[in-house]
């Protein structure tokens, strides 16, 4: 894995995007009851200057020479032919891979949804957040919010929309003439995230464009916009999303008690209010989250939880709705669910797909095991930190997230499908496990739960899946990584 400075690294533009042929964005705007209206919008127009200055002090102080290690596998995931942005739904799979390899190089600054973070208001699609002192990620009471990202498709903020405090002041005002399509509405959305999560800055995306987000810390309820970053700039003649998003990364933590002014006031035009779901409804849940009341067919009563349970016909219940598990066939916005294809320890495996991409995907129940979300965030973390390996030793990550107010978790894999022919374990089938387990402690990761079961002998190559009991020891913990090496010998027969 090659060294360059943080420098060179934050110049580094945002991998591209591979749209499908068929991609068909929304122009239906969501509602959110957390919704403000702001004073007055105006351009953040020093933004750029600002950014400028912190880097140009942070290389006097030669902070930003120092090596990192980037492996260029986020853009490999994301550029991959079986990584298609083929709905919103995988738009967000490209937000967790982005900001999951930039935030291993703040320090204590970590990536993921709105259900990380229990005393979140609303669901903004993205946060950053800090662990407060020395505390770890496996504790949701130590995770501390400083900043959101809310998600648009391109068609519902128009392709050319540069000026987006111009755009919103235009519609806003019955004098001038409109900008544009109307972005009240989102512009509100992640504005009252800010608000009510008493946060200082955040931002609007497209992906392609960024908007950053900046509330007065006097005069609260006025909001400055920043003049678009594109996901393609690179330096070091353009300032990057990268180099924003460290500047104010190092902002944000300490401006998080920016004051709710109170007022109540939430955004005057739902734009189709026959489309806003009710507060609790399954549909409410994030994107990849509710399961709608109208997925798949009636089960037989009593049927087992996704998490675990009794092994016959188990099922989901989800505000009331039985869904009998080996029949399986329901979506959630996007996530769509197939047949139970494996047990794990903490839930069952389906076969499905994440829009039009195949996935092997496991649902945990957290009513039926406790901290089952701790260590499925585990394991979407410990992914991160192998994104070189993805889709050769370990599965390429595709998704993650909730559904039914947090009850439910999951993360979807690409389905690893093993040879037809599967004899008992042989010594070769042995060593390649071992030099498969090899390259994941190269990572610094011991793996945590050695079993036959977490071993997928594919027609091509070794698969090692299950990291929710891993954890990230360095280049150290040589006993536990020998240990864990010797305990495949075993395998032989099984």
């Amino acid at each position: 894995m090659p060294s360059i400075s943080l420098s060179d690294y934050l110049q580094q533009p945002l991998p591209p995007l591979n749209y499908d042929a068929n991609f068909d964005v929304t122009d239906r705007p969501s509602s959110s009851k957390y919704g403000r209206t702001p004073q007055s919008v105006q351009v953040w127009e020093d933004l750029q200057t600002e950014v400028d200055a912190y880097l140009a002090e942070r290389q006097t102080q030669s902070l930003l020479q120092g090596p990192v290690q980037v492996s260029g596998a986020v853009g490999e995931v994301l550029t991959n032919p079986r990584f298609l942005i083929a709905d919103e739904s995988m738009m967000h799979n490209a937000f967790d891979h982005v900001l999951l390899d930039f935030a291993q190089f703040v320090p204590k600054l970590r990536s993921g949804r709105h259900s990380y973070i229990p005393a979140v208001k609303g669901e903004p699609d993205h946060l950053l957040y800090t662990l407060q002192g020395v505390a770890t990620d496996a504790h949701p009471s130590a995770r501390n919010l400083v900043f959101t990202i809310e998600v648009k498709c391109r068609k519902v903020l128009g392709a050319d929309l540069e000026d987006l405090a111009a755009a919103y002041r235009s519609h806003k005002s019955p004098g001038l003439e409109p900008i544009g399509p109307n972005p009240c509405l989102h512009v509100e959305q992640a504005y009252g995230y800010l608000v009510v999560n008493n946060l200082g800055y955040g931002c609007l995306t497209t992906y392609d464009k960024w908007w950053f987000f900046k509330r007065d810390p006097v005069n609260t309820e006025d909001l400055y916009i920043s003049r678009p970053y594109y996901a393609s700039s690179s330096g070091p003649n353009s300032i990057t999303v990268r180099q924003v998003l460290f500047y104010l990364a190092s902002l944000a933590p300490f401006a998080t008690n920016v004051a709710d002014p109170g007022n109540g006031r939430t955004s005057p035009r739902l734009l189709d209010q026959s489309d806003s779901p009710k507060p609790d409804s399954p549909s409410t849940a994030r994107r990849f989250g509710g399961l709608r009341e109208s997925a798949g067919s009636g089960g037989p009563e009593g049927s087992a939880g996704l998490g675990g349970g009794s092994s016959g016909g188990g099922g989901v219940s989800m505000e009331g709705t039985m869904v009998n598990a080996p029949e399986l066939e329901c979506s959630v916005d996007g996530l769509h669910l197939g047949p139970v294809i494996g047990m794990g320890r903490s839930g069952k495996v389906f076969r499905g797909a994440i829009g039009q991409v195949p996935a092997a995907i496991k649902f945990v129940d957290s009513a039926k095991t406790p901290m089952v979300h701790d260590r499925l965030q585990c394991e979407v973390s410990i992914y991160g930190k192998l994104q070189e390996l993805q889709g050769n030793t370990v599965p390429l990550l595709l998704s993650f997230g909730n559904c039914a107010g947090g009850q439910f978790g999951w993360i979807a894999l690409e389905e690893v499908a093993p040879a037809a022919d599967q004899p008992a374990w042989s010594r070769e089938d042995v060593e390649a496990a071992k030099s498969a387990l090899r390259r994941v402690h190269e990572k610094g990761i011991l793996h945590g739960d050695i079993r036959p079961e977490n071993f997928i002998k594919a027609p091509d190559r070794m698969v090692i899946v299950d990291f929710e009991h891993s954890e990230e020891v360095g280049t150290g913990a040589e006993e536990a990584k020998n240990w864990e090496l010797a305990a495949i010998d075993r395998f032989v027969g099984a």
